[in-house]
């Protein structure tokens, strides 16, 4: 039996994200906007539980696996000036919301980045096939709401931009 969630209708139980067939991109204008620097979290993880009750979703994503294919450029962003690996190893997410847009879905909820608490708003296209279920999201981030305002000489323009897909099984 499904459940309708937000117009969409979702199988209950619980869901997990597949590491190795989903991704978490970001992208950043940097020399005074004249370039993109493009990267992606390597690891991360959570659930997503459909059932009677509202949705609850996790997700962790570890820090340290940033990656924008530039050691050095690497090495900075997991130091103090940016993510503070070696004391904020995990950025979390907490869901809030879960409703119903033009376009499918809008979620809610907290994005956990360092001692920073910031309010996200995520339109999900979202599809469920047999057991799979795939959510796709891209939405702005402030990095200086994020606590990650460090910036050399003017260099990082505007927001980061988040894209997610994430295709979840269903736990049997």
């Amino acid at each position: 039996m499904s459940q309708q969630t937000a117009g969409i209708t979702v199988t209950p139980g619980t869901w997990t994200i597949d590491l190795g067939a989903s991704s978490l991109r970001f992208e950043v204008k940097h020399m005074w906007g004249l370039g993109t620097v493009k990267g992606q979290f390597d690891r991360f993880g959570g659930t997503l539980t459909v059932d009677d009750n509202p949705v609850d979703a996790q997700l962790h994503i570890d820090a340290s696996s940033v990656n924008t294919h530039n050691k050095q450029r690497d090495k900075d962003l997991r130091s103090a000036k940016f993510f503070d690996v070696d004391h904020y190893r995990e950025i979390g997410f907490e869901l809030a919301s879960v409703s119903e847009n033009e376009s499918g879905l809008e979620i809610g909820g907290y994005l956990l980045i360092r001692e920073s608490r910031l309010w996200v708003d995520l339109p999900v296209d979202a599809d469920e096939n047999r057991d799979r279920l795939v959510l796709r999201a891209t939405t702005p981030i402030s990095r200086e709401a994020a606590g990650l305002d460090w910036n050399w000489m003017g260099m990082i323009r505007g927001d980061a931009t988040v894209h997610l897909e994430f295709i979840l099984t269903r736990n049997r």
